[in-house]
């Protein structure tokens, strides 16, 4: 094991460039699959839809529409597509038993990825009076049962959203703390400055509050960490494999 852990190696452009596709698709996936697309189902004019959000405007939407069954499909789909991406990835990542080591960061990452986004919306963005899912319950009563229901749902979610995707690909790495760090925060990093120079030309970058893709992507890279934090620090649920399983040298997916 001490072997193994010596001669492991972890090439780093490798693991950014992996860490980059994956939230990218994550994100995009999100606004694009999951909010513009319902819209332009539903007839309404997108007129810009990126990874840091989706422009729609407002005067071209009555306000019976918000309180539709379409608009909740609208409101809760960024979410949903999350959940099925993440639960696709989880899904290949053990049965297709992919033979590229890479293919296989790909596969966890996405997974981790997707399950912190669906996780992130909610419960904390629910719990702040914010998000997709205070726009879902407008209309309904009793408000505060609908919003508990939502929090609840991503609470029971978030045990499984978690273990899973470590139960299925991460090795036991004690001992080899440095390892852990770098497979960890490695790809939280990155993500972190792809999110934020995505901003930077992003039309909402005057926006206040939770509009503003800043807020937002600091928001989501803060939920990332707290979610490197644990992983660091509990060693389980792993996986039963051996740490040469994680090994990454500098191959294409």
């Amino acid at each position: 094991m001490e072997n193994d852990a010596r001669n492991l190696k972890i090439d780093i452009p490798t693991l950014v460039a992996i860490s980059i596709v994956a939230w990218v698709l994550a994100v995009s996936l999100h606004e694009i699959a999951g909010h513009a697309v319902p819209a332009l189902l539903m007839g309404l004019d997108v007129r810009l839809a990126t990874s840091t959000g989706v422009d729609i405007p407002s005067d071209q939407v009555p306000y019976d529409l918000w309180s539709s069954s379409k608009a909740k499909t609208l409101l809760a789909g960024g979410t949903l597509v999350n959940f099925l991406t993440g639960t696709i990835a989880l899904h290949l990542l053990h049965f297709r038993k992919p033979t590229s080591t890479a293919f296989k960061y790909f596969l966890w990452l996405l997974t981790t990825f997707c399950f912190v986004i669906v996780i992130m919306y909610l419960v904390t963005t629910t719990a702040m009076g914010a998000g997709d899912w205070i726009g879902f319950i407008q209309g309904l009563n009793p408000r505060n049962l609908y919003i508990a229901i939502i929090i609840g749902t991503g609470i029971l979610f978030a045990l499984p959203g978690y273990a899973l995707p470590l139960q299925e690909w991460m090795p036991d790495l004690r001992g080899n703390r440095l390892t852990l760090l770098k497979i960890t925060f490695i790809p939280v990093l990155a993500l972190t400055i792809t999110q934020i120079l995505s901003t930077l030309r992003s039309p909402y970058r005057n926006e206040l509050g939770g509009q503003n893709p800043l807020v937002s992507s600091a928001f989501v890279c803060i939920h990332l960490v707290i979610w490197a934090i644990p992983v660091n620090l509990i060693p389980f649920p792993r996986s039963s494999k051996g740490i040469e399983s994680i090994g990454l040298g500098r191959s294409p997916l």
